[in-house]
C-alpha cells in the first residue's frame, strides 16, 4: 500500500514537472497596447530577440501566445540559426501555437528571433519553452518571466516612426500611414490618462483629487478643476462620446453643486465629511475661472460653468485677483 502511494505521488510529480514551462516571458509593456485584456508585442513594430537559459535538447518546443483579430497572421521563427515560417489565426483573442524546436539544434542556450511575415505581422502576448508533451492550453505562472529575456530591446514605436519619417526613401503613402498611427497613439495615451485619474475618483462624489500625494483627499479648482478635468472632458469628446455625455457631465454638475461660492467662481469649500481641517491661501482666483471644458462643440446640454450661464457681475470681478481664505474640500 505504501509503495503504491509513493508510486502515485511520483507519477503526479513527474506530470507536474512536465507541464511546467522550462522558460517563459510575458510580452508587452505595462500600460502599453492591449487586446482582449492582454498586453502584447506586435512584430510590425519590431522583431523579437530572445534568449532562453536552457540547454538545447530533443523534445523541446516553442509556444507562442498568438493573437488574432479574426484574421491570419505570419511570423518567421529562427531558433539557433534554423528558421521556419508559421501562420495562424482565424479566431478572436489569443491562443497558444506550438513550434517544434528543429532537430540538431546545439549551443549553450536558445537564441530565438521572431519577425513578422505574410499575410500580416503577428502579435503575441507571451512566449514559452516547454517539453513537447506539455498541454498546449496550460496557463503561465504569475511571474512575468523565468529563464528568458530580451537580448535586444525593441525600439519604441514613436522613435521608429520618427526614424522612418526622416528617411528620404519613405514615400508619401507610408508617411500618411505613420501619421495616422501617431495620431492613434496620441489619442490612446490621452484615453489612458482619463482612465488613470478616474480610478482615483472619490466613489461618493465622483470628483477627482487635487493630486495623488498629500492632496489625494481634496478637490480644488486650480488643480483638479482647471488644470485636469478640462482636459479629461476634451479627451472624452474625441475618444468616448458616451463618457463625455455621461460621467464627465455628471462630474461638472456635482462640482457646480458642491463648490460654487461666488457666482460661478469655485472655491474649495468643505463638503459634508471633513477629513483634514488645514487651510491654505490661494493667491489668485483666476485658475478657477478657466473653462471647465474647452468647448468641444459646446453641446446644448453642457452648462457654461465658467460663466455660470451669465456674464460675471461686479461682485465676481471684485474677487478675481484677491487672496481668498478657503479650506480644501475633502473628497475621500
Amino acid at each position: 500500500m505504501t509503495r503504491d502511494l509513493v508510486t502515485v505521488l511520483f507519477v503526479c510529480a513527474a506530470v507536474t514537472l512536465q507541464a511546467q514551462p522550462l522558460a517563459w516571458m510575458k510580452l508587452g509593456e505595462p500600460g502599453g497596447q492591449t487586446y482582449e485584456g492582454s498586453e502584447y508585442h506586435w512584430l510590425g513594430d519590431a522583431a523579437l530577440h530572445l534568449a532562453a537559459d536552457v540547454t538545447p535538447a530533443e523534445g523541446h518546443a516553442l509556444d507562442l501566445l498568438w493573437g488574432s483579430k479574426n484574421d491570419r497572421r505570419g511570423a518567421d521563427v529562427t531558433i539557433n540559426g534554423t528558421s521556419r515560417t508559421v501562420q495562424a489565426g482565424g479566431y478572436t483573442g489569443f491562443k497558444w501555437q506550438r513550434v517544434d524546436v528543429p532537430a540538431g539544434v546545439v549551443g549553450e542556450r536558445y537564441e530565438i528571433v521572431v519577425r513578422g511575415a505574410a499575410p500580416k505581422a503577428a502579435f503575441f502576448a507571451a512566449v514559452r519553452l516547454v517539453p513537447v508533451g506539455s498541454p498546449l492550453d496550460g496557463a503561465l505562472p504569475q511571474a512575468r518571466s523565468q529563464a528568458m529575456r530580451l537580448t535586444e530591446a525593441p525600439p519604441h514605436p514613436l522613435q521608429a516612426w520618427m526614424d522612418e519619417l526622416q528617411a528620404d526613401e519613405t514615400d508619401v503613402w507610408q508617411r500618411a500611414t505613420i501619421h495616422g498611427a501617431q495620431a492613434n497613439e496620441a489619442l490612446r495615451r490621452c484615453r489612458r490618462y482619463v482612465d488613470g485619474w478616474l480610478a482615483h475618483a472619490d466613489p461618493r462624489t465622483g470628483l477627482i483629487p487635487r493630486n495623488l500625494g498629500s492632496g489625494k483627499h481634496f478637490w480644488n479648482g486650480r488643480d483638479a478643476g482647471a488644470d485636469n478635468y478640462a482636459f479629461m472632458v476634451l479627451t472624452c469628446a474625441l475618444t468616448d462620446r458616451a463618457m463625455f455625455d455621461g460621467r464627465m457631465l455628471d462630474m461638472l454638475r456635482t462640482e457646480t453643486t458642491l463648490t460654487s461660492r461666488i457666482g460661478a467662481l469655485p472655491a474649495d469649500q468643505p463638503v459634508p465629511r471633513v477629513v483634514h481641517g488645514w487651510e491654505e491661501r490661494w493667491a489668485r482666483g483666476r485658475d478657477g475661472r478657466l473653462p471647465r471644458c474647452p468647448r468641444p462643440g459646446r453641446p446644448r446640454q453642457w452648462p457654461s460653468r465658467e460663466g455660470g450661464g451669465r456674464a460675471g457681475d461686479a461682485s465676481d470681478s471684485e474677487q478675481v485677483g484677491t487672496v481668498i481664505e478657503q479650506a480644501y474640500s475633502p473628497i475621500g
